[in-house]
């Protein structure tokens, strides 16, 4: 795994913090400290009111990870996973061959996956469903077929508050019935926020009853010379008393043939108990997330920048965030996490020269500057935002096999496909040193990662097929022992532009790494070209010891009886690129 760690500033940031504790802050200032930061929990979506993605969770904390429990069986795509008090409640989005005909709710065991209760009889969930006390909330959409509305009159549609230990209905609120775009409620001491419509609702917890509704600005419309604005709500937080709203704004010129919108966002903020407006900012470009601390509100905007604003609005930093990678262009960037001064964000980069060139990475900004501590990198796609836990940072991604090439005539049809898993990694907040990485198994598509809650001594990753109906929820524990093959992952560093030879390894028996051998048996190895360069030699490590003591594209290893062996291949090309791959064998036990 390649890093790039700026020691110097981490040296600046350590010693500047102990000078602020020795003069009682007077050099660093207020530090942003998430609202869950103390919590061991998971109550909504990025983990609290603030959407900081931030808890205390000590998470897996051994050498390796493995896989607690895994429920493949959710009848549906989940739409997030809040988890407390012992349980975890997954929101599942269930699909059919026609219409997105309903929801469902489902508490499990947080820590054995044990069904305690479900809830199907529901409109679709939207979102995370938010946990507070002794009642889960959960925002629900209309039905869908072919992109119009579908009604079921057996099932009401509107917000529920469930029983959190047993699910029966509490209240459900009927005044809004849509609440669209995913956007996830959230719980702060009495009033739960949702979002219908462009609207923000203020709802009684105990009750259900309506106390306020907020409607900032989404006035659109087209001009006579054919230029259309559209506005429309992103999401909110809220930290501290004030509620903060995203509005975004796309505005397309249809006079013209090329019909690109051109972005920008408004952060709104309001007074959360009155719904009193206190004052807006507009930022040029589409958010992806924003976070909200009891000292500064951060935003992402697309492709690759993250700005700080403080309480008044007032813009402090604005940083433009790139992969430390040969020419290196953003595609993406994630929704921020923010704790105890530090601001984290994953991109997914390209090489300016070719698009199959990727580079997934997570930065960590200084919160009072923007300056990058640390960064990440991986050839995984990432796609969540990170998450921190007490001393690890967490962020997943779409990890493609066999070094990403695309496999043809795929199960769905579809021509060109990856074949790819769901890839976690855990990394030191301090300096962003790769703890441990951890793959589900083979998927026939894109796997699509998009939540990663680190809770207690876990971590729970929810994900989704592109191409099928279905999704997963993982639950990863610590392990003294290394995982089974498939659970790992290859080297994944990103590759260079110029990446050298690309070749595969052939094996008789075939696919032998993927599989159980006999003990004693013998595998026959062989490495061929899959590009147009020469190999040039191939030199192999057979025994683990950091020798080459066979050269030619021919090898052969025999199995102890039982046990495993590690084999390493060196090849180089006709330009004198070289590439090294580790490989393992193992036999049955």
């Amino acid at each position: 795994m390649d890093r790039r760690t700026k020691l110097l500033s981490v040296f600046l940031t350590g010693l500047l913090l102990v000078s602020g504790a020795t003069l009682g802050g007077a050099v660093m200032g207020a530090q942003p400290t998430a609202a869950n930061a103390s919590s061991d929990a998971w109550e909504s979506d990025r983990a609290d009111d603030g959407r900081t993605g931030a808890t205390n969770a000590a998470g897996p904390s051994a050498e390796y990870a493995g896989t607690a429990w895994h429920s493949d069986a959710l009848d549906g795509e989940p739409t997030g996973v809040s988890v407390a008090d012992g349980t975890a409640y997954v929101g599942i989005e269930m699909k059919y061959d026609v219409a997105i005909s309903k929801g469902k709710v489902a508490a499990r065991d947080a820590k054995t996956g044990e069904l305690k209760w479900s809830r199907n009889e529901i409109p679709k969930v939207a979102g995370t469903p938010a946990v507070a006390g002794d009642t889960v909330y959960v925002a629900t959409e209309a039905y869908t077929a072919g992109g119009y509305e579908q009604r079921n009159d057996s099932i009401e549609r509107g917000f529920y508050a469930f029983d959190a230990d047993t699910g029966e209905t509490k209240w459900k609120f009927t005044g809004a019935v849509d609440w669209d775009r995913g956007i996830s409620p959230v719980v702060v001491g009495d009033t739960v926020y949702a979002i219908s419509n462009d609207t923000v609702y203020a709802l009684d917890a105990e009750t259900g009853e309506k106390l306020r509704t907020i409607s900032p600005p989404t006035e659109g419309g087209t001009t006579d010379d054919g230029v259309t604005t559209s506005r429309y709500v992103k999401g909110f937080a809220v930290a501290d008393g004030t509620l903060y709203v995203e509005v975004g704004q796309s505005v397309t010129d249809y006079s013209t043939d090329e019909y690109d919108p051109e972005y920008s966002t408004d952060v709104v903020a309001y007074d959360a108990a009155s719904g009193d407006k206190a004052w807006t900012t507009t930022m040029n470009g589409a958010s992806e997330g924003m976070a909200a601390t009891d000292s500064g509100v951060y935003v992402t905007l697309q492709p690759n920048t993250v700005v700080k604003f403080s309480t008044d609005g007032n813009q402090r930093w604005k940083q433009k965030v790139t992969a430390d990678f040969q020419d290196s262009k953003s595609d993406w960037v994630s929704a921020p996490a923010v704790d105890n001064g530090t601001v984290y964000v994953a991109t997914d980069d390209h090489s300016e020269e070719g698009d199959d060139e990727r580079v997934g990475a997570v930065h960590a900004l200084d919160a009072m500057s923007g300056a990058e501590d640390w960064q990440f990198q991986t050839s995984a796609l990432l796609t969540t935002a990170p998450s921190v836990g007490e001393d690890s940072v967490y962020v997943s991604g779409d990890y493609p096999k066999q070094d990403g090439d695309y496999v043809e005539d795929n199960p769905q049809g579809a021509t060109q496909t990856y074949m790819s898993r769901t890839v976690v990694y855990s990394l030191d907040r301090m300096d962003g040193a790769e703890q441990w990485s951890y793959a589900t198994h083979d998927g026939t598509t894109e796997m699509d990662p998009f939540a990663t809650a680190p809770v207690g001594d876990h971590v729970y990753v929810a994900d989704e097929d592109q191409y099928s109906t279905d999704g997963n929820l993982y639950v990863l524990n610590g392990s003294e022992t290394q995982p089974p093959v498939e659970h790992r992952l290859a080297p994944d560093e990103p590759r260079d532009r110029d990446y050298g030879p690309a070749f595969e390894l052939k094996t008789t028996p075939k696919n032998a790494e993927d599989k159980a051998l006999d003990g004693n048996s013998t595998v026959q190895l062989r490495v061929n070209s899959t590009n147009e360069e020469t190999i040039e030699s191939v030199e192999w490590d057979l025994d683990g010891d950091g020798d080459y003591e066979v050269t030619g594209k021919t090898a052969e290893v025999t199995m102890p009886a039982c046990g495993s062996i590690e084999v390493t291949v060196r090849v180089t090309d006709d330009d004198g690129d070289t590439i090294v791959r580790d490989y393992e064998f193992s036999t049955l036990d």
